[in-house]
């Protein structure tokens, strides 16, 4: 069991719930990738005896980019 503790500056009842459902489809989502082995995966150079690179994905599936995308701060 997992238990997510997200503080957006909502009170918990408050929190709309696009940004419910972001949250929780981000976190299946890395725990997809960790179990798939594709977080911090590593793959060999091209070239190289031996050597291998290590790749991280950084950005998000494109659902959950719209779900924050009203969220998103146009300045800081």
């Amino acid at each position: 069991m997992i238990q997510i503790i997200y503080k957006t500056g909502y009170k918990t009842d408050e929190m709309p719930e696009r940004l419910k459902t972001a949250t929780l489809e981000i976190v299946d989502w890395h725990l997809k990738r960790m179990r798939g082995g594709q977080i911090g995966a590593k793959k060999p150079e091209s070239g190289s005896r031996g050597r291998t690179q290590t790749f991280f994905e950084k950005t998000m599936p494109e659902h959950v980019q719209e779900l924050l995308a009203p969220f998103k701060r146009k300045r800081w």
